[in-house]
């Protein structure tokens, strides 16, 4: 099914590609320099902190209905596992995380979404592979931000 012609218009309209130049893989992240950084911290009133995280087990929030997707499922490798076998010496507890990248938390990047063959800035959507993951605009460019 074709997108729409209002939201391909619309789409040409509020591009960003090209804007920092034809190898950018940031996008409107280049908007937050230090003067944008003072000026959010001028702001600040109260000094609470507000957490981002979301859960990270079978209660995370899914988005959608994307087919296989499953909620987040953390699995133990090792409890209480002990360096040398000896009770009381120096334990260590491990554990593996099985999610889909785009459901509950996550770090999302520009090449997220592909468009027209195309991740953001119009690299082609081949920069995003199995083996390699995101080789343009993966969330490796993102700076912190907080």
């Amino acid at each position: 099914m074709a997108l729409p012609a209002e939201l391909a218009e619309l789409a040409a309209e509020v591009s960003n590609w090209g804007r920092w130049g034809e190898r950018d893989e940031r996008g409107t992240q280049n908007l937050i320099d230090a003067d944008a950084t003072r000026r959010g911290v001028a702001l600040v009133q109260e000094g609470t902190h507000r957490t981002l995280a979301l859960p990270l087990d079978q209660t995370a929030p899914q988005q959608g209905g994307a087919p296989g997707r499953i909620a987040p499922l953390r699995t133990m490798l090792s409890i209480n596992q002990t360096y040398t076998g000896q009770d009381g010496d120096a334990a260590f507890n491990d554990d593996t995380v099985t999610m889909a990248m785009s459901a509950g938390t996550h770090i999302d990047a520009l090449a997220h979404v592909t468009y027209g063959g195309c991740i953001y800035n119009g690299f082609p959507d081949t920069k995003v592979t199995a083996h390699a993951g995101a080789t343009k605009c993966g969330a490796d460019k993102i700076d912190p931000i907080v």
